[in-house]
């Protein structure tokens, strides 16, 4: 108990600070931030029901390492869905000054098909640090970095998926500095090889949860709070999926750092700006939450 207090008062007092530009998003320590976090997100996670096709425990456990080391004031959220990720972050951050927004356009029909998004807004409206927005994230996510100037921003990709994914972080890293970082969900090779090779090469990946140094020291998460017979059926009828490397890697999370660090268009891999005003106008098209 006296742990996670102090770990929050840290917390509460770097979210108060003014924005840093020398925040440190680098794979030792987001590890580092991890180990020291394990015991307070492991009771955050015993309240969070585990949602089909959401992020896996352990991969929550690096996003929130990596909010921690970007000292963010506030989160973006893309692919809200069933409002997993967005109750970790919101437990997470309960007690600081650290906003939570999430997004989801329903591209998906998830509320036609049984209102799943108001389901999920009902039972995140108890959180006072968080705000669902039903809107294109294409258009929604740059308008909250421009009303979030000055601000620690971290942004997580959820939907859309693979390459429009990418396209998303990279429009909100070209719109300001102040986006520290931003995590793409679902990035495993045994879920998409070509957009794991996207970024493993994209030089400004600092993170990938598939590999097995992250997976060997925090995979345990999983087994603990997800169901394995569970999560196998859920993948069943994907015959292109290879069910035993992807119940052992997960669908990965991938993250990349901010213009702060190379500005945007200098590092390889940086989507075009000329893709990136066609994804602009593309948002509500795509066949993709988010």
């Amino acid at each position: 108990m006296m742990l996670f207090m102090l770990l929050n008062m840290a917390f509460m007092s770097s979210s108060m600070s003014t924005p840093d530009s020398t925040v440190s998003i680098t794979r030792d320590n987001i590890y580092a931030l991890a180990d020291s976090l394990l015991g307070r997100f492991h009771n955050i996670s015993a309240m969070v029901p585990y949602q089909d096709m959401g992020i896996l425990f352990s991969e929550g456990l690096a996003l929130l390492s990596a909010a921690s080391a970007a000292q963010v004031d506030v989160m973006l959220e893309s692919g809200t869905a069933g409002g997993q990720s967005a109750e970790l972050m919101a437990r997470f951050f309960e007690g600081t000054n650290v906003k939570v927004f999430t997004i989801d356009s329903d591209l998906m029909k998830y509320e036609s098909s049984g209102g799943l998004l108001s389901q999920t807004s009902k039972r995140l409206s108890r959180f006072q640090n968080l705000k669902f927005f039903r809107e294109d994230s294409f258009k929604q996510i740059p308008k909250l970095i421009r009303a979030n100037r000055g601000k620690n921003i971290g942004v997580f990709v959820d939907g859309p998926k693979r390459v429009l994914a990418m396209r998303l972080c990279g429009i909100a890293i070209s719109e300001s500095r102040d986006v520290k970082f931003c995590a793409i969900h679902d990035v495993s090779p045994h879920w998409s090889r070509s957009i794991a090779t996207e970024m493993e090469n994209w030089e400004r990946t600092v993170l990938l949860t598939y590999h097995n140094s992250w997976r060997e020291r925090y995979g345990h998460l999983d087994k603990e709070f997800i169901d394995e017979s569970a999560y196998r059926k859920m993948f069943a009828s994907n015959t292109l999926l290879d069910q035993k490397k992807h119940l052992t890697f997960g669908p990965g999370l991938g993250i990349i750092f901010g213009g702060d660090v190379i500005p945007y268009g200098k590092a390889v891999g940086d989507p075009s700006p000329q893709t990136l005003s066609i994804s602009r106008g593309r948002g509500r098209r795509g066949k993709v939450r988010g």
